[in-house]
């Protein structure tokens, strides 16, 4: 599992983390229930620092990456014979988009 899905999934079950995204949500102005997908590089970039407080290491590269991929890119041979074969522990990339803080 990425580091950066991993920080997402805390956002909603770590009320420490959570906190520090709903400041930053609060301070760019971004609703509840907002897609992660569409906010802006400068938002992005601001997880950044509050991930690394909790423990979470990833670049803003690796968060494009990883959106660029659960939107429409291709999948990789093990995700493609995870999902066919029903099996599997990381979650699947369609799960990823909105926040409910």
């Amino acid at each position: 599992m990425s580091k950066f899905l991993e920080f997402y999934n805390s956002i909603n079950t770590d009320p420490a983390v959570g906190a520090e995204f709903k400041k930053i949500a609060e301070k760019y102005n971004i609703p509840p229930g907002a897609s992660l997908i569409d906010f802006s590089d400068e938002v992005l970039a601001a997880l950044i620092p509050a991930a690394e407080k909790a423990g979470f290491e990833f670049t803003l590269e690796e968060v494009k990456e990883y959106f660029k991929r659960s939107d429409g890119g291709e999948l990789s041979e093990d995700e493609l014979e995870a999902i066919a074969g029903g099996k599997g522990t990381e979650p699947h990339r369609c799960d990823i988009g909105i926040l409910y803080v």
